[in-house]
């Protein structure tokens, strides 16, 4: 995908005047022509029966926010953990 981009902004570069140069606009541009590509492709391929690794294109991706709130789950879940009563042994309760 980077080689396609340089190769995209070489051949802008090449066919606009050298005053003018690539604009953010024509980067954008190439960035969304690749994103629609690469969904076409997945979307071929699915049909085609192939494993795409992907179940779903609109999967949720697993973000900061996200882990966060895994982390607060699995430390609260520690925390409730060290107030639970251990079972002794009749033996120890005679002592």
């Amino acid at each position: 995908m980077r080689n396609l981009v340089k190769r995209y902004i070489a051949q802008m570069q090449r066919c606009k005047q050298q005053s003018e140069g690539v604009s953010e606009d024509d980067v954008n541009e190439i960035k969304q022509d690749i994103s629609a590509f690469r969904y076409e492709l997945l979307g071929i391929l699915r049909n085609a029966g192939f494993n795409t690794g992907h179940t779903d294109i609109n999967q949720k991706t697993f973000c900061k926010s996200s882990s966060v709130e895994y982390y607060k789950h699995w430390k609260n879940m520690a925390g409730s953990c060290n107030n639970m009563p251990l079972p002794v042994p009749k033996i120890a309760k005679k002592l």
